[in-house]
């Protein structure tokens, strides 16, 4: 199944919409260099954000729609890109939080 609406699409257009996405993946590499500790753990999510980010972007621009390859009981609908996208981001949140064991910060 095609999915061809996108947030805001009734109020820009899809050329506007893929040039925002690709400002928020700079902006998104740019925030990572500059403040993300750098490990293996949150490479691979700055991986996922970019490779599922990237190739929504691309589905949008150049087809103008995005395939929704999972169907869940003929209701909802779900891209691939986006569970890529999602794990991504929150392989990053919970590395921001996430303090392993043993160490102590004193302030």
């Amino acid at each position: 199944m095609f999915n061809c609406s996108y947030i805001l699409s009734n109020h820009i257009n899809r050329n506007i919409y893929v040039t925002l996405g690709l400002l928020l993946l700079t902006l998104f590499i740019f925030v990572f260099v500059r403040n993300i500790k750098k490990t293996k753990f949150n490479y691979l999510a700055f991986f996922l954000v970019m490779v599922g980010g990237s190739l929504n972007l691309y589905e949008r621009a150049f087809n103008g729609c995005v395939r929704d390859n999972l169907n869940f009981y003929g209701h909802i609908f779900y891209n691939i890109n986006d569970i890529v996208v999602v794990l991504g981001l929150f392989k990053i949140l919970s590395s921001l939080y996430y303090k392993p064991e043993g160490k102590i910060t004193s302030n």
